[in-house]
């Protein structure tokens, strides 16, 4: 639920500190916050690379059928895909 609400809501720690304390009575600090919120988004690391390389095979798929292999500005690459 913390999570949602950072990134969904855009709460933002203070918010969340006190939303969280008016709730369900639990005081929680920022760096505790902090930490979850990092655990959280490294579980996410795998799914976004599973879907940077469907994009990069999706992209490099289109470019082969309509024939724009040759002209290099137009390809997608993995180095021009942000990590």
């Amino acid at each position: 639920m913390v999570d949602y609400l950072s990134v969904r809501q855009y709460l933002h720690f203070k918010r969340l500190q006190e939303m969280l304390n008016d709730i369900f009575a639990v005081q929680i600090s920022e760096g505790v916050l902090h930490c979850l919120l990092k655990r959280l988004a490294y579980k996410g690391v795998d799914a976004y690379e599973i879907m940077r390389q469907k994009c990069i095979e999706q992209w490099s798929y289109w470019h082969r059928r309509n024939g724009c292999e040759n002209q290099r500005e137009k390809t997608l690459d993995a180095k021009t895909l942000p990590s």
